[in-house]
């Protein structure tokens, strides 16, 4: 029984470390997804002459 509960208990936390480091991809692809959207974001407002705090 002890053995099967230390199975469990192995298990569980595998997916526990598999979610969290899913979690940090996404992450990461979120601020990669910010940082494309802010630059798009300046080049059209460099090439429509806006200022840069301006928004649309």
């Amino acid at each position: 029984m002890e053995t099967i509960m230390a199975a469990l208990v192995n298990t569980i936390n595998r997916q526990g470390d598999f979610i969290r480091e899913q979690n940090q991809r996404i992450m990461a692809q979120n601020q990669r997804l910010a940082a494309v959207e802010e630059s798009r974001e300046a080049r059209v407002h460099e090439d429509l002459g806006l200022p840069k705090e301006a928004t649309a």
